[in-house]
């Protein structure tokens, strides 16, 4: 692998475990604004309940202030229509209030989930990123191992040429039991560093020429 795929592969690992780790946060801030929604539908629900008790308590005194209303002068009437405004007036402020707070909650859960969504789809689109990346890599370190075992097998053949040409018998017996200990050595280390080696010792261009030589 090279430096320029380890580095891409690198900063795939980090773009995702960082969108993992965003997606996360999202979520966590999701259950609990989802959480704070929930408590806010349900003093709402409360508020209003009360609410709703409180007209019709109102609408209780309203009436029996009605029937009384004969017995009472005119500043009395005055006094009870003031105060029953008032307390609507509140009521309606507090209504408008609570339901400006559901609508932004709302606007805010909608735009959460959307970031959500995005986060995931990045996510996703990452994770496939990475997974063709790392079926490229060894799709390649295949084709090279393919590559180094062909030219080690021509080389060794090549070797073998040359020996059989030899006249003395110890000389062939040294080159054979040295092609020996380089398979033996190519089997054991990575097929990158042992083709370097390889090459180093027995060079493709010397050893075309000996070739030729002989």
């Amino acid at each position: 692998m090279t430096n320029k795929q380890e580095n891409s592969r690198s900063q795939a690992s980090k773009n995702y475990n960082d969108l993992v780790r965003s997606f996360a946060l999202l979520n966590n801030q999701y259950v609990q604004l989802r959480r704070a929604y929930d408590i806010l539908q349900k003093k709402y629900e409360s508020e209003m309940l009360s609410k709703s008790r409180e007209i019709e308590r109102l609408e209780r005194e309203k009436s029996l202030l009605k029937e009384d209303c004969n017995s009472h002068d005119i500043a009395a009437k005055q006094q009870m229509e003031l105060r029953e405004k008032e307390i609507i007036g509140k009521m309606r402020k507090e209504i408008v209030r609570i339901t400006d707070e559901k609508e932004q909650l709302l606007r805010e859960n909608e735009e959460l989930e959307q970031s959500r969504e995005e986060i995931h789809r990045k996510l996703l689109e990452q994770t496939a990123k990475c997974r063709r990346m790392k079926a490229d890599r060894e799709m390649r370190e295949g084709e090279l191992r393919n590559e180094y075992e062909e030219q080690i097998s021509g080389l060794t053949k090549q070797l073998n040429a040359q020996i059989r040409m030899l006249k003395h018998k110890r000389c062939a017996m040294v080159c054979r039991q040295h092609i020996h200990e380089t398979v033996i050595y190519f089997a054991k280390e990575n097929v990158t560093a042992l083709i370097e080696i390889f090459e180093t010792i027995f060079p493709v261009h010397q050893t075309a020429q000996q070739s030729d030589n002989l």
